[in-house]
C-alpha cells in the first residue's frame, strides 16, 4: 500500500471552523483571511506552547516546544528536520532549554514572512509540575531573553503567561480558547 505524505499542520474541525494543528516540534502561522484562521496545539505536558499575535495586521502563530525528549523520539522513530535543528541549536548554544529560543525566533520570523511586525507574546505551561523548580526557572530565563529581544527591536506589544495545556488562537479576534470547543 502506497503511503501519502501528510501536511504537518493538519486541519482540525472545531466549532465549524478549521484550525491549523501544530504537533510536537512544529511551528505554524496564519492570518485572519486564511481559510484556516485559527492555529493551536495540545498535549503540552512537559512541553511549552508559544503563541504570537499581531493585532494590527491579524497575523498569529503557534509553536509546540519540547525538551530533553529527543532520544526517546529517535527510539520510537519520530523525529523531523525541525526537531533536529532545534536540538543542534540548543547544543551549540550550550544553554539549558535553548530549544525555546530556537522555536520562538523561528515562529517570529515565519510570522514576519506573512506581514506580522509587533507581537503580543504568549507562553503556555512554563511552570509545569512535570519539571523541577530549577528547570522552570531556566525556562523563564529563556522566555525573558525573547521578550527582551522583541522590546529591543521595537516589536513588543505585551506578554502573557498562561497555564493551558491545549489552546487555539483565532487570528480574526486575537482570542485564545481551548483547542476543542
Amino acid at each position: 500500500m502506497e503511503q501519502k505524505a501528510v501536511d504537518s499542520t493538519e486541519t482540525l474541525r472545531t466549532s465549524g471552523r478549521l484550525t491549523k494543528l501544530v504537533h510536537l516540534g512544529e511551528v505554524a502561522v496564519t492570518n485572519a483571511t486564511d481559510e484556516r484562521p485559527k492555529v493551536g496545539t495540545g498535549g503540552l505536558n512537559t512541553c511549552i506552547g508559544i503563541a504570537i499575535f499581531d493585532p494590527d495586521v491579524k497575523v498569529g502563530g503557534v509553536a509546540h516546544v519540547y525538551f530533553d525528549e529527543i532520544d526517546h523520539m529517535r527510539t520510537v522513530g519520530f523525529t523531523t528536520p525541525e526537531v533536529e535543528a532545534a536540538i543542534k541549536f540548543a547544543q551549540e548554544a550550550g544553554k539549558p532549554f535553548g530549544e525555546f529560543n530556537y522555536y520562538a525566533r523561528r515562529l517570529i520570523e515565519t510570522g514576519e514572512g506573512i506581514g506580522g511586525k509587533n507581537w503580543v507574546f504568549y507562553v503556555f505551561n512554563v511552570n509545569s509540575s512535570y519539571r523541577s523548580g530549577s528547570q522552570n526557572e531556566q525556562i523563564n530565563t529563556r522566555v525573558e531573553e525573547i521578550i527582551s529581544e522583541l522590546k529591543r527591536k521595537g516589536q513588543f506589544q505585551g506578554s502573557e503567561f498562561r497555564k493551558e495545556q491545549d489552546f487555539k488562537l483565532d487570528t480574526r479576534t486575537g482570542l485564545i480558547t481551548k483547542l476543542i470547543s
